[in-house]
């Protein structure tokens, strides 16, 4: 059975993205064990790797959503005269395992595993210039995602950063929807 929790997602992930691009702080991120490793999504894991949550009907590669994110993201950049984004394996970890944190607790927030903010999270898994982080939970496809960042100011400015040059996606499917992560960061 489907949610309609689609308008509460939207607003509470607008909201905590705001605040992160203003450097407001994240509520509960304390920084404990800021240098133990990410869990779940280790280096080596497959695109296609999917949570043990992941209905196998449901499931949709990776690779195809993150992908698709990436390229419409790079078009908005370049209609803004941004350079386009490289795909860095490294933040596609930390997106990744952010959206399988907040798909584990059917939340949307930038607040990940330990309390860590998507900072520490992207150091942790060795990139050391992560630049911010845009999130979003009950879009179904790629374009209705980024197009949503888009028309959100927060999201925007994150996204047409053009110091930035580095990204990664995350998605992943629940039977209540889809979460999306995408980092940004200004090379390492």
């Amino acid at each position: 059975m489907r949610h309609h929790w689609k308008p509460l997602l939207m607003g509470t992930a607008l909201a905590l993205c705001c605040a992160s691009v203003t450097g407001g702080a994240h509520p509960g991120t304390t920084g404990t064990n800021p240098g133990e490793p990410l869990s779940a999504v280790q280096p080596g894991d497959t695109a296609e790797w999917s949570p043990s949550w992941f209905g196998a009907s449901s499931a949709k590669p990776w690779s195809q959503a993150e992908e698709e994110t990436v390229h419409l993201v790079n078009q908005a950049r370049s209609r803004n005269g941004c350079d386009p984004l490289e795909v860095d394996e490294r933040l596609t970890r930390t997106a990744r395992e952010h959206s399988r944190h907040m798909a584990g607790r059917g939340t949307v927030t930038h607040v990940g595993s330990q309390g860590r903010s998507y900072t520490e999270r992207a150091k942790a898994a060795g990139y050391d210039r992560p630049s911010g982080e845009v999130i979003a939970a009950g879009y179904e496809t790629a374009s209705e995602t980024v197009r949503n960042w888009l028309e959100s100011s927060g999201h925007r400015k994150v996204i047409m950063n053009c110091d930035s040059v580095d990204t990664g996606v995350g998605v992943v499917t629940t039977e209540d929807g889809v979460y999306w992560t995408q980092v940004f960061g200004f090379g390492s």
